[in-house]
């Protein structure tokens, strides 16, 4: 678990509502920057932009698939946080994402409380 908020989180989700309710949770709970990217395409380059020390992941995210950008995020020894959320959290679903390096896994639709509770923070 991270020692404090991180300073970046990113949001890949492609639906615009869901990443706008992420992103709001996410400012209100002290993180400084969040970045939403609509697409796995979008979110590849701000991992390479942003390095952002939170990921929160749509499991069905576009064009680039979880996996691989949830390698490319641990690639050169970082480290973030991913929480994955997923619309349909089959057991064989949660277990490639917890092997694939997820820290949680959210079961949409889910409440601000819910995906609060599961992010893997704490105040500095």
């Amino acid at each position: 678990m991270p020692a404090s908020l991180p300073a970046v989180a990113l949001v890949a989700e492609a639906c615009p509502f869901g990443s706008a309710a992420v992103r709001d949770l996410l400012l209100d709970l002290g993180i400084a920057s969040v970045v939403q990217a609509r697409n796995g395409a979008e979110a590849v380059t701000s991992l390479a932009d942003r390095a952002p020390q939170l990921i929160v992941l749509d499991w069905n995210v576009p064009l680039v698939n979880a996996r691989e950008i949830m390698s490319l995020a641990r690639g050169g020894g970082a480290d973030p946080a991913i929480v994955v959320t997923m619309s349909e959290p089959t057991r064989s679903a949660v277990e490639a994402a917890v092997a694939a390096g997820a820290r949680a896994v959210v079961a949409k639709p889910f409440s601000p409380r819910d995906l609060r509770a599961r992010l893997p923070l704490t105040s500095p």
